[in-house]
């Protein structure tokens, strides 16, 4: 009955212990056009959801978008609670190689991950994406989460010194 009216089912949970789960419905376009927008920030982007019958509005991230697999159409949705000691998945740029002679001179960049746990103290301290410089280092150089520039207000969950990234030289 929600899908001739234009919404999907979804569910928000998390947060404190004391917040119980809530049933929501979700414009089904307002969502495959963010999906569509955002692809690999959209588990990262804090939204404002209006619960229908609550007063205020609720911090949410997305979480186990479900999809239709010949078409892509949004299935569901369900969303988790922000708070700022939720870990968020922010999607990697590694940026300034045309700086580094190791990888000018065709060596290439061997990512390890391609995203980092962080943790947000604020809604909207949270990054699109955390970049990575690699101006500096030579041929097998490790970049690590210490190298990541991080906005104010973010702290990194994983180790510090986790490994991202690779210079690799090509050899014949």
């Amino acid at each position: 009955r929600l899908a001739p009216a234009g919404l999907i089912p979804g569910v928000v949970y998390g947060g404190e212990a004391a917040r119980p789960r809530r049933l929501v419905a979700v414009c089904e376009k307002a969502l495959g056009r963010e999906l569509r927008a955002r692809r690999a920030a959209v588990e990262n982007t804090v939204y404002e959801l209006n619960i229908r019958g609550e007063a205020g509005t609720e911090l949410v991230v997305p979480r186990q978008v479900q999809l239709r697999a010949a078409t892509s159409d949004v299935l569901s949705a369900n969303f988790l609670r922000f708070s700022p000691d939720l870990v968020l998945r922010v999607p990697l740029r590694f940026v300034d190689a045309g700086l580094n002679q190791t990888l000018r001179r065709g060596a290439y960049l061997h990512r390890v991950r391609h995203a980092l746990g962080v943790r947000c103290a604020d809604a909207a301290a949270v990054p699109e994406a955390l970049e990575v410089s690699c101006a500096a280092g030579g041929k097998g150089h490790v970049y690590h989460g210490t190298d990541v520039a991080l906005p104010p207000g973010v702290r990194l969950a994983a180790p510090a010194h986790a490994a991202l990234a690779l210079a690799v030289v090509k050899t014949k």
